[in-house]
């Protein structure tokens, strides 16, 4: 649905350009020049702004794909962080409480 609405938009805009593009382009020609210049740039504008349209569609698509992934490794590596300093806070104060226990008998 995505690809063919981006591909539709784009061919219509570029398609319009490219009527008002070969109705100049053949305005010399009296009476006909501008109509088949007309007809002629449409429809290579619609054509041309369709394939344009799809393959922006398709990079969209790829970078999203992509984005999806790094936030996912992203996620992964910040849970095995989040992991690693629990671990290092418990054995941290584990020791702290174990010297400060040490320290007391002593006395």
């Amino acid at each position: 649905m995505g690809r063919t609405s981006t591909s539709k938009i784009y061919g219509m805009v570029w398609g319009a350009k490219g009527t008002l593009l070969g109705a100049a382009a053949l305005s010399w020609i009296p009476i006909v020049g501008p109509i088949v210049g007309g007809l002629v740039g449409g429809m290579v504008g619609y054509m041309a702004g369709s394939k344009v349209g799809n393959a922006i569609f398709s990079g969209l698509k790829t970078v999203g794909s992509v984005a999806r992934s790094v936030s996912q490794l992203l996620g992964m590596v910040l849970s095995r962080l989040e992991m690693l300093l629990v671990v290092e806070l418990k054995v941290l104060a584990g020791l702290f409480l174990v010297g400060f226990n040490n320290d007391r008998a002593y006395r």
